[in-house]
């Protein structure tokens, strides 16, 4: 009997001491908000004008073709110098081939390989120029002589080798 008494009142210790670790914080911390570290929502980013957006007719929106012209004028950040990055080859044979072709039409290619998440692809990049506004005649020309994606892009001095 003494046994059975010991043992019930070690539980009943063991429950008035967890339910005392569990509480006691609660009431004597003050865990009100701080008003300088509570979350305050930004505001959200203006709506860009239509005629910026690459894509600004509701014909060119429902058939999923890039009007040039609009493109040809969304403005483009102050840098040094522009590259046209053209899609990323998993072949490096196909991105070599590319490069090829676009030498000898004249333009300035070249290509660098880079690790994406699950292997390594080929990028194709045309350029550098500094005035942007060649580059998006380059682009064009690209787009409508070879029919490739183009993007242009500030110009990285350290992936040339």
């Amino acid at each position: 009997m003494a046994t059975q008494f010991r043992r019930s009142s070690f539980v009943a210790i063991t429950v008035v001491v967890a339910l005392l670790v569990i509480f006691v914080p609660l009431f004597v911390k003050d865990y009100r908000a701080d008003p300088l570290q509570s979350f305050i929502m930004p505001n959200l980013p203006a709506q860009p004008s239509p005629e910026l957006l690459p894509m600004s007719s509701s014909h060119h929106r429902m058939h999923g073709m890039h009007s040039m012209q609009s493109l040809l004028n969304f403005p483009l950040p102050p840098a040094k110098a522009w590259v046209i990055e053209l899609p990323d080859f998993k072949n490096p044979a196909d991105a070599k081939a590319l490069v090829l072709s676009l030498q000898l039409k004249g333009f300035k290619a070249y290509s660098r390989q880079f690790n994406s998440l699950t292997q390594v692809l080929t990028r194709v990049f045309v350029g550098p120029e500094i005035k942007p506004e060649q580059m998006k005649l380059v682009a064009e020309r690209l787009n409508t002589e070879m029919h490739l994606d183009t993007k242009i892009v500030p110009f990285d001095p350290l992936l040339i080798q």
